[in-house]
């Protein structure tokens, strides 16, 4: 049941009482009767991925005799945007419903403890590879009409939760929105093939104010829900890149990290 205030303030006021109505209702009521994450994904027999069930440069699954040098054999002689892919799992049963919940019915406490679960993941890597550092989170930008659309940033919604599991592990984290998007075609109107074209114009670094001193000899993690093609997530680390340079700043290090990987170039997109 909505808690009277909250239901009478929604109600009660000025234009988009139907929008207002509806945070309410999300607030007060879906993020009580959400299952609580974590027993969930245990009752799934779900957990998360070890470092050396997956490639560290594509984030692709490999297994014994499959990795080459510090990538894969699928992603040998390829320079992507980032040095390395942290992901919690593949994306497929359970974790994938958890990220489809998020992303389309904008439950904000999912996506926030979600988040806390990827830095619960990321932050021994960090620790082992880049001690003392700071770490600047930066969302996957969605575009304003999709935003209008979705009510909901996903991805920030994730940061946020990832900045708070890395605090509470001892590691200084900031969220920057450093990055814009034009509107465009989804990356799932177009070819695989053609998907790092659709996506690589329409990311961007936005003004010199968003790439502030906390970049500066820092780690620039860039966080998304899904890499599918990884088309999406070398567009932004690519814009990240150019922002710091167009700033002259410079970054310990750009890392992609994601919720899930899916196997398949023709899987649920990266793009949201």
């Amino acid at each position: 049941m909505l808690r009277g205030a909250a239901l009478r303030s929604a109600v009660g006021g000025g234009g988009g009482r139907l929008a207002q109505v509806w945070r309410a209702v999300e607030t007060d009521w879906l993020d009580l009767v959400a299952p609580p994450l974590e027993p969930r994904l245990a009752a799934a027999g779900w957990m998360p991925d070890p470092p050396g069930a997956y490639c560290p440069r594509c984030g692709l699954s490999m297994f014994d005799g499959r990795a080459i040098g510090e990538g894969c054999d699928q992603c040998e002689g390829r320079r992507p945007a980032w040095q390395r892919v942290v992901r919690l799992g593949e994306y497929r049963g359970e974790l994938a419903r958890i990220v489809r919940e998020i992303k389309f019915s904008r439950w904000r406490a999912l996506g926030f403890a979600l988040g806390r679960l990827m830095a619960a993941q990321a932050a021994p890597v960090v620790v082992a590879l880049a001690p003392g550092t700071r770490v600047v989170l930066v969302p996957v930008p969605m575009n304003r009409w999709r935003l209008m659309v979705r009510g909901m940033d996903h991805t920030l919604a994730l940061c946020r939760g990832v900045r708070a599991g890395l605090r509470q592990a001892g590691i200084g984290a900031s969220i920057a929105h450093s990055l814009g998007r034009r509107h465009g075609p989804s990356q799932l109107s177009v070819l695989p093939s053609e998907r790092a074209g659709n996506i690589g114009r329409r990311i961007f670094p936005r003004g010199p104010r968003r790439f502030g001193k906390d970049f500066d000899r820092n780690l620039v993690v860039v966080v998304d829900d899904v890499m599918t093609t990884g088309a999406t997530m070398q567009a932004s680390c690519r814009a990240v890149r150019e922002g710091l340079k167009r700033d002259g700043l410079e970054a310990v290090g750009v890392w992609a990290l994601v919720a899930a990987r899916t196997e398949r170039a023709d899987g649920d997109r990266d793009d949201p």
